[in-house]
């Protein structure tokens, strides 16, 4: 891949790709939605540049129009990578360290035992910070009535998260093992505004997106895109508040507006293909270079060879993550990886069925956004469609 790879059509046989497996795959999402295991999918792969496949299958929402490819969607926590590329945007540019300890940013935290936290820990998810002790902090501080009014510019949602959470204590030393924790990307967003002096969407608009192309992405939901936006139906996960776990769902007037930087962004699967595909170009895309080949590599390696981690109750010897990107190594992670991408590939997830990926040894990227139907309790899309229909796009690769 060079910089000037930009996404076009074409046809699978012309980058090394059978074209009856690639129509497989597509059959397989129609399968799926007409199954009833899912409302709505989105699809998009790209190989050396070419979109093979682009198929929108099911509805935008109850009572609404068939779903489009540019649809956009609430992409939940594939909006990690997005903010982690925004705070290596402010490292190169000098005005943020990596390894600077987080309290240089935030100084709120340091009421706690977190003088050793690094940005480079919350990046990683190795901070010791742990979802379930903030979310029992805010429940409980929410039922003391202790939450103050927001000040005047600051979303609500986001108020929430911080103000009752300086003090949340963490359950792991620094490093020591990956717990993957909202809290640690929310924390990073709120760097990215005090240092950039912007809000996240500001920053991202035009310091990412609008370099990029990527018009129909945003933290915070423009005209362009309300239009377009895929919405659930009550009964469909974060489809509406669940008081048990504090989730807000992501239907309500506020998620518009969350700028928030573990699950704020709202984008449309060909605005995260080129999101993708700028990392393969090693941070450049159509003229436009906005990270460059150094900070692409940092982001892109296996920052924490050999740290431990515990997700949806099973123990793995090496967590793999970038900055911002899981890594996959030869731990197996289920229903968020298929079993042919090789090693080294590049992903996230989203609650709610949003997956991106990119594949350096192959070339390839992909962008799978599903209104999944059922989850677990640690947001496991147990009725998706990402992993098999993953295998099925590998299966076709024959050069």
């Amino acid at each position: 891949m060079t910089e000037k790879t930009v996404l076009r059509e074409g046809g699978p046989e012309d980058v090394g790709m059978d074209p009856k497996r690639v129509q497989r795959a597509r059959d397989m999402l129609h399968a799926h939605v007409d199954q009833g295991n899912a409302p709505t999918v989105v699809a998009l792969i790209a190989r050396r540049g070419v979109i093979v496949l682009a198929e929108a299958v099911g509805q935008r929402g109850p009572g609404l129009e068939p779903v489009a490819v540019d649809s956009v969607f609430n992409i939940m926590s594939v909006t990690k990578p997005i903010t982690a590329t925004l705070v290596m945007m402010l490292a190169e540019d000098g005005l943020l360290g990596i390894n600077r300890e987080v309290t240089d940013y935030l100084p709120e935290l340091a009421a706690g035992d977190n003088a050793r936290v690094l940005v480079h820990h919350l990046l990683t998810h190795t901070s010791g910070f742990d979802d379930d002790v903030t979310s029992e902090l805010i429940g409980k501080r929410l039922s003391a009535g202790e939450l103050t009014p927001p000040p005047e510019g600051v979303h609500g949602l986001e108020h929430l998260l911080l103000s009752t959470t300086w003090d949340a204590r963490r359950t792991k030393d620094v490093g020591r093992q990956m717990i993957y924790a909202n809290h640690n990307y929310t924390l990073l967003g709120e760097i990215v505004r005090r240092v950039s002096g912007q809000s996240l969407d500001a920053f991202a608009r035009a310091r990412l997106f609008e370099p990029l192309g990527m018009h129909s992405t945003g933290y915070v939901l423009d005209d362009r895109q309300r239009e377009r936006l895929v919405h659930r139906a009550p009964d469909v996960p974060l489809g509406s508040p669940d008081p048990a776990s504090l989730n807000p769902g992501c239907e309500g007037p506020e998620w518009e507006t969350f700028d928030n930087g573990m699950g704020g962004v709202k984008a449309s699967a060909p605005d995260l293909a080129i999101f993708a595909q700028m990392f393969l170009n090693g941070g450049a895309y159509d003229g436009a270079r906005v990270l460059s080949r150094a900070a692409v590599a940092a982001m892109t390696r296996n920052q924490i060879p050999g740290v431990p981690t515990d997700f949806a109750g099973v123990w793995h010897a090496e967590g793999g993550y970038g900055y911002g990107w899981l890594v996959d190594t030869a731990e197996r992670w289920a229903y968020f990886q298929s079993s042919l991408r090789p090693l080294g590939t590049l992903s996230h997830p989203g609650a709610g069925g949003a997956n991106v990926f990119f594949d350096p040894a192959n070339e390839i990227v992909g962008v799978v956004l599903e209104i999944a139907s059922v989850l677990s309790e640690d947001a496991e899309p147990l009725l998706g469609v990402f992993e098999r229909f993953e295998n099925v796009i590998y299966s076709a690769i024959e050069d």
